[in-house]
């Protein structure tokens, strides 16, 4: 397991604080904290820790209009959603019809920052085929709340 992990000092580090410059040019890291005594004796590791470098400057969750706008009612959707760098990481989309009725609730789980193509197969909680009209896509990511219309032809 050590090998997963390099060391980024070889000198203590006295505050409660480390600011790594030397990242490589990646998506995300993964840190594990550990500390060494004056005779090399070096502690277990903390638990290890994902950070997000970069979001593609996205600062909250936020979803775009679906396409095709307007789309076939046998055909995809796509909702275009932009995940931020600070998380959360999961989120739901609920379908709607016109009248504001459930259609199909969509999980994203332990989603990686930056923009996001969710696809909604056209059908139903239960996997029936909708039927043509306007529908909302409501995106829900912690205390976030936003909604995409978009059209269905038949």
């Amino acid at each position: 397991a050590s090998a997963l992990f390099t060391r980024l000092t070889t000198v203590p580090v006295p505050a409660s604080e480390y600011l790594d410059t030397a990242t490589p040019d990646t998506v995300s890291l993964w840190y594990a904290v550990s500390a060494v005594d004056a005779t090399g004796n070096e502690s277990a590791r903390s638990a290890a820790l994902r950070v997000f470098l970069h979001g593609a400057g996205i600062a909250e969750w936020n979803i775009a209009i679906p396409f095709p706008n307007p789309s076939r009612t046998g055909g995809p959707v796509t909702l275009p959603i932009g995940v931020p760098a600070a998380g959360p990481y999961d989120a739901t989309v609920e379908i709607q019809d016109a009248a504001g009725q459930h259609v199909r609730t969509l999980r994203i789980a332990n989603a990686t920052p930056g923009p996001y193509a969710l696809a909604w197969d056209g059908r139903n909680d239960t996997g029936h085929a909708t039927v043509a009209g306007v529908y909302r896509a409501w995106l829900r990511a912690g205390d976030r709340r936003q909604l995409a219309r978009f059209v269905r032809l038949p």
